[in-house]
């Protein structure tokens, strides 16, 4: 009987470069940098090209959105009917490309294009460590709204100079938040998406900042919102927490833009007559107000009036702010609600119950708003 050996076949590997090389191991696509794994190639693009203008696409990410699909999809390449040789050389292909390319980002989904292009500049290609921060800042200025959000929550942003910054958002705002730093302190983060959970923070859109989220904390000049603020006319929000403000400055009114304004943790007083007519949420809590005349605002989208933490005893001009749906006045000194929030054609929110010196199971108002509808708390 003759004696046979069963021939192992090697599973494929293909280089891209000296840094760069894919492995097929058990079925899946595995990218190595340097001899280290680095992840596996989940996801191969596929697209009809008849599908697409040749125009309406500019990246992988564009081509994405466009056709509304995830990057990890619910079926896999058996579900295409391509072997996983063929995904290898698939990606092999796409890979090979985006390095004969100068790493341009556009050609693989950012997920893996900004990792992966970091990895490889640690890692000592020089190629990558000359590009990684151009390609930042290119994709910033030409992505899509998700590539933004992804380089701005995964931190790629923070990890540009001041002269890099420069290219994204020009010289003249360059110079506003640089002034803006000085006066709190602290350095700003360029951010794209939510701001409310952030630091020191400002966005960008189509070359104006449109958001600006200050402390003033450590700030040299107490008592004043930073001059540099003012410049910025087409501001949508507006936060400026801990500047000891006792007053509101009439340049806010110059402002027309504002949807939301927060002017919390400060010393104010009063307030002055704001005229914003697009300003949608107000947020005065944790100040020194006693008592609030809206009469001269012009306020007709306010919707949200948040006033917790303050020292209110009267609230009056409610027929400026008729909007308002949702009133937040905890921990106050109110003993008595104005009539005239009965009036408020959309009014579904009160927060009131807790450090006040009304009671709202007997308070002939509160009991009238229950009777509308409107939920207290």
């Amino acid at each position: 009987m003759r004696n046979t050996k069963m021939t192992v076949k090697e599973p494929p590997t293909y280089e891209i470069n000296r840094s760069l090389t894919l492995r097929l191991e058990d079925g899946e696509t595995i990218i190595y940098v340097n001899g280290q794994k680095f992840r596996q190639c989940k996801y191969l693009f596929i697209v009809e090209p008849n599908r697409l203008g040749v125009n309406e696409i500019d990246s992988i990410d564009e081509a994405s959105e466009l056709l509304s699909r995830e990057m990890e999809p619910d079926f896999t390449d058996k579900d295409l009917d391509i072997t996983p040789e063929e995904m290898f050389w698939g990606h092999c292909s796409n890979l090979q490309a985006w390095a004969e390319h100068d790493y341009d980002t556009r050609l693989l989904h950012s997920n893996l294009a900004f990792p992966l292009l970091e990895e490889l500049a640690e890692l000592g290609d020089m190629r990558a460590r000359r590009v990684f921060k151009e390609e930042i800042a290119k994709r910033y200025i030409n992505g899509t709204n998700k590539t933004r959000n992804f380089l701005s929550v995964r931190g790629y942003l923070d990890l540009l100079s001041a002269e890099e910054l420069t290219a994204i958002i020009g010289p003249d705002l360059t110079a506003i938040i640089s002034e803006i730093g000085k006066e709190i302190d602290q350095s700003l983060r360029l951010i794209h998406g939510p701001i409310s959970g952030q630091g020191d923070a400002y966005q960008i859109e189509n070359g104006v900042i449109i958001k600006l989220k200050i402390s003033g904390v450590k700030s040299k000049h107490k008592g004043r919102i930073p001059k540099p603020v003012k410049k910025l006319t087409k501001l949508k929000y507006l936060c400026c927490s801990s500047f000891d403000l006792e007053n509101i400055p009439e340049w806010i009114n110059n402002m027309t833009d504002l949807r939301e304004l927060q002017l919390v943790q400060n010393n104010l007083e009063e307030i002055i007559d704001l005229k914003l007519p697009k300003l949608v949420k107000l947020n005065l809590s944790y100040n020194k107000l006693r008592s609030v005349d809206f009469s001269g605002c012009v306020l007709p989208n306010l919707r949200v009036l948040n006033m917790n933490d303050n020292q209110l005893t009267n609230i009056k001009g409610f027929s400026s702010v008729s909007n308002v749906r949702v009133l937040s006045l905890w921990r106050n000194q109110i003993t008595n609600l104005p009539e005239e929030v009965l009036n408020l054609p959309n009014f579904i929110g009160l927060d009131v119950k807790h450090g006040n010196n009304i009671d709202i199971e007997t308070d002939e108002i509160i009991r009238k708003l229950r009777k509308k509808g409107v939920e207290i708390h």
